[in-house]
């Protein structure tokens, strides 16, 4: 369930790549950095949208897809923790762009050290089990991605724009209120189905709206979308 928003950042990973190196070759960094704050922002905000719907509709989406609303703690506990999954991918792309495949696979191979470490001492604790194997694999897509991120900025450099970040966690806080109003108004176990899809979708439409209040997305960001650009040709 956490991998299956990241088809937006796999997609971006792999226009990022040519796009990047070629910047770095003409030693124009200005678009480097343009580059990546756009990737950074895209990240951002399919992020906050999926750990909200994975955070507050675990169980009713889990019960749907799976028949196992027991494993709704665990997507709950590992929810918060997937923006950095998002983050990732991107990222290794950027530091493959930068002739640095190297130090994203040191990362790499770091992250997945530290992962078995920890899901070797954690999941062995009786009063943990499966909990510490999925903290355990927490730890290790924080580690991999800020790693990834300290090797982007010490090869070109990285600005926060605090104020995009401040605003996408006001506008995902929101949605998460909205969400869970509409999680105890419309989900019960006899309209689960119609109860989630009509959340999630009343959820999905108030982060999109917030997102334009909050001047997070303008009307040129949708019309680059493909598929809007040959609806508007036709």
């Amino acid at each position: 369930m956490l991998f299956l928003p990241s088809f937006i950042t796999y997609g971006l990973s792999v226009s990022l790549v040519p796009a990047i190196s070629e910047a770095h070759s003409k030693e124009d960094y200005a678009l480097i950095q343009r580059r990546l704050q756009q990737t950074t922002k895209v990240a951002l905000l399919s992020g906050g949208i999926s750990i909200v719907i994975l955070y507050v509709f675990a169980v009713p989406v889990l019960t749907l897809m799976y028949h196992a609303p027991q494993a709704a703690v665990y997507l709950k506990l590992m929810a918060p923790f997937c923006i950095f999954l998002y983050f990732q991918g991107p990222l290794q792309a950027i530091l493959q762009a930068l002739n640095l495949a190297k130090s994203a696979m040191y990362n790499s191979l770091i992250g997945a050290v530290v992962k078995l470490s920890a899901i070797a001492f954690l999941a062995s604790q009786p009063e943990l089990g499966m909990m510490g194997a999925a903290l355990a694999i927490c730890t290790s897509m924080v580690l991999v991605t800020l790693l990834h991120f300290i090797s982007v900025s010490r090869a070109v450099g990285f600005t926060i724009r605090f104020r995009d970040w401040t605003n996408t966690g006001i506008v995902t806080l929101l949605s998460a209120g909205v969400a869970i109003m509409c999680f105890r108004t419309f989900v019960t176990a006899e309209q689960m189905l119609a109860g989630t899809l009509l959340s999630i979708l009343i959820t999905v439409a108030v982060y999109f709206i917030a997102l334009f209040l909050f001047g997070l997305l303008h009307i040129k960001n949708i019309s680059r979308i493909p598929i809007v650009q040959s609806l508007f040709r036709s």
